[in-house]
């Protein structure tokens, strides 16, 4: 084996072993914290729903496809994913986790966007 070979095969192990490593699926189970002294909590979701379940529409809009309405495309970022509203993609683990999943390969990717549609959180004045 070459001194070139062994550096490739060592280069190829190395970036295998990080995609295995990043593909682990870390659980928070957090709950929501406290409120610090001093603030006032407004909001907040615990995602506590039930397993392979949509998070609440009450709090939660899922963008799907590649813009807004209107908007440029690829959400003006290039991103190539199309977003979806599949429990495949976004859903909550029954844990009070909301996972969100991108699924694919190459310039063929799933994912989910989603965003509050709270509109009654606004910043102090001043």
């Amino acid at each position: 084996m070459t001194r070139r070979t062994r550096r490739l095969a060592v280069a190829s192990t190395i970036l295998c072993t990080v995609a295995a490593t990043m593909a682990v699926a870390y659980n928070a189970n957090a709950a929501i914290p406290p409120v610090p002294a001093g603030w006032t909590q407004v909001w907040a979701d615990d995602f506590t729903g039930p397993a392979n379940t949509l998070p609440s529409g009450a709090n939660w809009i899922i963008d799907t496809g590649h813009n807004y309405p209107g908007g440029p495309g690829n959400w003006g970022t290039g991103e190539i994913q199309n977003y979806t509203n599949s429990t495949q993609n976004v859903a909550h683990d029954g844990a009070g986790n909301l996972r969100i999943t991108p699924l694919g390969s190459g310039q063929n990717w799933t994912s989910s966007r989603i965003e509050t549609v709270r509109t009654d959180r606004r910043r102090p004045a001043h």
